[in-house]
């Protein structure tokens, strides 16, 4: 199953947690509780993308846009589409990437602990899954018409 969604948001909070990575309902308690939903919204952004959230609130952005993808059980959300095309270029890649590689072996374990990479479940990290993500995106679905659109405009 395939799905792709759009959902938009007022106010600098909305990207509060940053990039996120919807899981399963769990009990670790870090995770905060999406509503009326069973799942739970985790930080997972790597520190560059949390510079270009962080840089667009600065610039005064208070309307964002959460895109949605939905692939075989596992939802990975987007706050801009220069995050959904960091992701794309990870997967693409070949060897597939570690998060330690991506943050060229920083010794600073929290920062590769928080990296999105090291958050994506096993099933995500498979070229299967890879593979059927990045061509969805490629189709250019309604909702990523619209997500890319929402940004082009000035917030």
């Amino acid at each position: 199953m395939k799905n792709m969604s759009t959902t938009y948001f007022d106010g600098n909070d909305a990207t509060m947690s940053g990039s996120r990575i919807i899981l399963p309902e769990s009990a670790e308690i870090e995770l905060v509780r999406t509503d009326g939903k069973d799942a739970y919204l985790h930080r997972a952004s790597s520190t560059d993308i949390r510079k270009l959230i962080e840089a667009e609130v600065k610039s005064g952005r208070t309307k964002w846009a959460h895109l949605l993808i939905e692939i075989d059980d596992i939802s990975l959300g987007f706050w801009l589409p220069a995050e959904l095309e960091a992701y794309c270029i990870v997967f693409a890649m070949t060897p597939f990437p570690t998060a330690r590689t991506l943050l060229k072996e920083s010794p600073n374990s929290r920062e590769l602990n928080s990296h999105w990479l090291s958050r994506l479940s096993k099933k995500a990290k498979t070229k299967k899954f890879r593979d059927r993500f990045l061509r969805y995106v490629e189709t250019q679905p309604k909702a990523l018409i619209e997500f890319r659109k929402f940004y082009q405009k000035p917030s």
